[in-house]
Parts: structure tokens; C-alpha cells; sequence
């Protein structure tokens, strides 16, 4: 479980679920051409990246694994069960996902559920939390994946589950 508090200057004004999807397509983009000056800008300063093997990383940890050449996100396709839910300054976008990584040499095709948190500061959409987890490979059929959506409940403190 993450835990990521928002404090009133860090989230302000609103943000929709175009907004929220806009962002969430870049974070794509970026991460798949390497584009690290785009991953600075677009995440925020507080980022919790929750891997599916249960590793967290913060922004600087999680960039640099890209930039080293350690992480290599090929591709990441989101699947047709993608859903946003916007809360005033804060979207939370889940779904299902394939991501084919190369992580440490090695590639892989990830089929995960995924959870990303954008929170609205100062009139950009940055992201704050992103949590994957690894569906097992019996649950995909057709491309797409069978069963319960990760769910995420917004009170004080966001918690991603």
C-alpha cells in the first residue's frame, strides 16, 4: 500500500479526466522513447513508483533506472478497461495493462493492473503515485484481462491498494 499525502499547496484548482488521460498517454510516451526531460517535468517531486515485484521507488530512483539502461520500457498498452475518477484537484486512473520491459537484461511482458494518481498543482497535472501489479498469465484472454480491478479509496490520505 502507498500512502501519499496532498497538502492544499501542493493540489489546487481541478482537474477532468481528459486532463488526467492526456497525461497518463505522455507518461506512456515519455517512458517508452527515454525521454527523461519530459519524465522530470511530468513527475511530481513526492512520486511513489510501487513495482509489481512489491519495489517502490521514488522519482529520482525510478528515472534513473531508465537513464542507466537498467529499466527499459518497450512498449505499454493500456487495455479497453481503463477507467478515470476525478476528485477535485486529484484523478485516479485504473485498469489493465501490458507492458513488455526490459529490466536488467532480461525481457518481459508484463500483464499488470495498474493505478496511477495525477494531482493538479499549479495548473499542471503531475504524477504522484503509480502502482502495478502482476496479473497471472491464465487471466488474459484476447488481449484482455479477466477478473477484479485494483480499486483505490480517496479520504485524507490517498491510499492505493
Amino acid at each position: 500500500m502507498a500512502t501519499h499525502a496532498l497538502s492544499a499547496e501542493e493540489c489546487t484548482g481541478t482537474i477532468t479526466a481528459d486532463e488526467a488521460m492526456k497525461v497518463e498517454t505522455a507518461r506512456f510516451a515519455a517512458q517508452t522513447a527515454n525521454d527523461f526531460a519530459a519524465m522530470e517535468k511530468m513527475f511530481g517531486n513526492g512520486l511513489t513508483y510501487n513495482h509489481s515485484s512489491a519495489a517502490t521507488d521514488g522519482r529520482a530512483k525510478y528515472i534513473e533506472a531508465m537513464r542507466s539502461g537498467r529499466t527499459k520500457y518497450r512498449t505499454m498498452t493500456p487495455n479497453y478497461d481503463v477507467k478515470t475518477r476525478t476528485f477535485g484537484c486529484l484523478a485516479i486512473i485504473t485498469g489493465t495493462a501490458v507492458y513488455e520491459v526490459t529490466s536488467d537484461g532480461q525481457d518481459r511482458t508484463l500483464p499488470l493492473r495498474v493505478t496511477t494518481i495525477l494531482g493538479e498543482a499549479a495548473v499542471r497535472a503531475r504524477v504522484r503515485v503509480v502502482a502495478v501489479d502482476r496479473h497471472p498469465a491464465e487471466t488474459i484472454a484476447n488481449g484482455r484481462i479477466a477478473g477484479r480491478l485494483a480499486c483505490a479509496k480517496v479520504d485524507a490520505a490517498p491510499r492505493v491498494r
